[in-house]
């Protein structure tokens, strides 16, 4: 069983329905700070208070209260066996919802006939706060009043028989369909982004862990003492995720002897030494949830849904993955439905369903993107050795050349251009032969996955790049394919406008044991002389339309020249690193002679407004 879908009818931030599709295994709801991932898992656990929407339209005064109630729809989904089993083990008996414009032998027939061959059946409640309100089978029902029904009895789990008894006069809770969907609801389990008070709690032998986990040290002392073997696995797959933690004990406190509390064992059990044993509220925040976590995952008798609020809140980003590997692959019954703002967790999941929630105003709008959507987009993010960290929670992209760039070009948009990026990413193109004209229709279609908005891809509002190793064709192909979004530098390459003597003096004196004599500017001015028109820093020097200072800046290869400089003048004890030097050159001409980076900035100035894109200016 697992929750197929959701529709959140004017409850907080949602005020429009809206339908939101789930999956069995791991599902992941994304989205930045309030932008209603609470108000979501709330809604899915069936555990919420009436707070209709707010805004200026639904209370036009400040002290009105909105129209209308809030409300959940929400549908499960099981398949014919888990439907038999589960009418089997709550009654044998069972009413179904009586359609007057039917005989009672034909309905009987007809809801025989879809227990025994449908093979997938969906119950679809309303919940309002505090109380389930109704409740269908779809595969079952074709009426929707509750004054009469058909009853049925299970003869056994997989042969079911007619009890032909009309006009049974019923209330809606004596029907299976609203007896179901209260016993499905209470089989949703909700761990919330908060610390767990759970070191310590009464003697008892309810299995039932509770939805505060309060009860977890009574529930994990029963199954140490009722079932050793499966305490035993909950304790090895406790230190997979926690190798530090050996053992976990849970003993009734010297002083109270009805109160049993959790020990962590650092030491090896073998050395009985207990007294080394730390309580577990004394330990840290995230072992109390993933203790409750893995209990309901190995304990529950049948499949449920499982929902984490926020896993990067309370565990470390190796514990997540080691987690979520378990989950997946040790308990695949359940569903998991997991909120964050973190892309480690979009990755430790690898999610058959992701609902993507953005704000719009002071509403929430909801967008799902099945895993070949997400998996399509891993790939097109590979293609230019990107990753889904790099580019998720940006409202909008600009791609650049490379790591070099992706470090430079946001300090002269601060330092030169005195703004701030605020949601803006500068991504760097780890692969950019990939955006060479030979891959044309690779090109073509990588520029179009980038360049469109989805809820994990900001779109790209444009592409900066060198003009090194491209035709002025493949150049002009390149801008025509992105519809005029690629942009290229007026020099061959980035570090062409990097060859300031001053400021190679200033990096290099920060090297240690760089030279065994002092560099000065002249050095490096007298070393660009004798090299500047070396054959190896250009494709053909005699192909140069003239052979003066400008040309050359535009022509040469920077970065080769770069590292013979460094390479020459420090007696081969360095070589020129692109992202860390680079970097350093950057920082010193936006401090002293940032003229030399005008041109740089008004391209990042040209291509940052070329879509309206927001600035924000200190």
């Amino acid at each position: 069983m697992h929750i197929h879908k959701i529709v959140i009818r004017n409850y907080k931030c949602f005020l429009t329905p809206q339908e939101m599709r789930f999956e069995s295994g791991f599902n992941i709801v994304v989205g930045a700070n309030n932008a209603g991932k609470t108000a979501m898992v709330e809604a899915l656990s069936t555990q919420f208070e009436d707070k209709p929407h707010r805004n200026s339209n639904t209370v036009p005064a400040g002290a009105g209260h909105p129209p209308g109630n809030s409300q959940i729809h929400i549908t499960f989904e099981l398949s014919r066996q888990e439907f038999l089993d589960s009418l089997w083990n709550y009654s044998s008996k069972f009413a179904i919802r009586y359609n007057p414009k039917e005989t009672v032998d034909a309905q009987a027939a007809r809801i025989l006939k879809s227990l025994s061959s449908t093979p997938i059946f969906h119950v679809e409640c309303i919940f309002a706060p505090g109380k389930l309100q109704s409740a269908s089978i779809q595969e079952l029902e074709t009426h929707t009043r509750a004054d009469m029904a058909i009853q049925f009895i299970l003869q056994n789990r997989d042969l079911p028989a007619s009890l032909a008894t009309q006009n049974l006069a019923v209330t809606e809770d004596s029907l299976v369909a609203y007896q179901l969907a209260a016993l499905f609801s209470k089989r949703i389990y909700h761990f919330r982004a908060e610390r767990f008070n759970v070191g310590q709690f009464a003697v008892g032998a309810n299995p039932i862990l509770k939805s505060d986990a309060s009860d977890l040290a009574q529930v994990l002392h029963y199954l140490q003492t009722s079932n050793p073997a499966r305490f035993t696995k909950l304790i090895e797959l406790v230190n997979i995720v926690f190798p530090d933690i050996k053992h976990v004990t849970v003993p009734p406190m010297s002083n109270s002897p009805n109160t049993v509390r959790i020990l962590l064992w650092y030491v090896d059990a073998e050395s009985e030494r207990e007294d080394l044993a730390v309580p577990l509220q004394e330990s840290g925040t995230g072992i109390g949830q993933m203790l409750a976590i893995l209990y309901v995952a190995i304990n529950s008798p049948f499949p449920r849904p499982i929902i984490v609020d926020e896993p990067q809140s309370f565990l470390h980003p190796t514990a997540i993955r080691k987690l979520f590997d378990i989950l997946r692959h040790q308990f695949p019954q359940h569903q998991y439905i997991a909120t964050t703002h973190s892309p480690l967790v979009i990755a430790a999941a690898a999610p058959r369903n992701i609902v993507c929630l953005q704000k719009e105003g002071t509403e929430t709008r909801a967008q799902r993107i099945d895993s070949s959507q997400a998996d399509d987009l891993r790939t097109v993010l590979a293609a230019v050795g990107a990753r889904l960290s790099d580019v998720f929670g940006a409202e909008n992209i600009v791609w650049v050349e490379g790591s070099t760039e992706e470090s430079c070009f946001p300090v002269i948009v601060s330092e030169i251009l005195k703004k701030q990026l605020l949601a803006t990413a500068i991504i760097g193109v780890l692969n950019p032969g990939d955006f060479e004209g030979r891959h044309s229709e690779v090109t073509l279609r990588i520029y179009r996955r980038l360049s469109r908005s989805t809820a994990l891809l900001p779109p790209a509002i444009g592409f900066i790049f060198d003009r090194e190793g491209r035709s002025d064709s493949e150049m002009q192909d390149l801008v025509r394919e992105s519809d005029g979004k690629v942009r290229f530098l007026s020099r061959r390459m980035y570090e062409n406008y990097l060859l300031n003597a001053e400021a190679i003096v200033h990096v290099v004196s920060q090297l240690e044991e760089f030279s065994g004599q002092r560099i000065n500017p002249e050095d490096v001015s007298s070393w660009l002389e004798d090299n500047r028109w070396a054959p190896r820093y250009f494709d053909s020097v005699n192909a140069l339309p003239a052979r003066d200072h400008d040309a050359w800046l535009r022509q040469v290869h920077g970065a080769k020249l770069l590292n013979d400089l460094f390479s020459t003048l420090s007696g081969g004890r360095y070589t020129y690193d692109k992202i860390r030097y680079g970097l350093a050159l950057t920082n010193w001409l936006v401090q002293n002679r940032p003229e030399e980076l005008n041109e740089v900035a008004q391209l990042l100035d040209e291509t940052l407004s070329s879509n309206g894109t927001q600035l924000s200016v200190p």
